[in-house]
């Protein structure tokens, strides 16, 4: 197995700025304004109604295994 890349890297990293940091905060948690956000824009996108709310449709609290 060969070790990755360099770019690589700065791909993920820059994937990962754009696309999955943002809707977290910094404790690691999902941004539910961030969450209300992208849920009402994709629904109205799709012009159907937003049927789900940020806090339920993120987990906010640790599970149990």
């Amino acid at each position: 197995m060969t070790a990755a890349s360099p770019r690589k890297g700065l791909h993920a990293r820059a994937h990962y700025e754009k696309f999955i940091a943002p809707i977290f905060t910094t404790d690691g948690q999902a941004d539910l304004a961030a969450g209300t956000t992208a849920i009402t824009t994709v629904a109205a996108e799709l012009g159907v109604p937003a049927a789900v709310t940020a806090a339920g449709f993120y987990r906010t609290a640790p599970t149990g295994s």
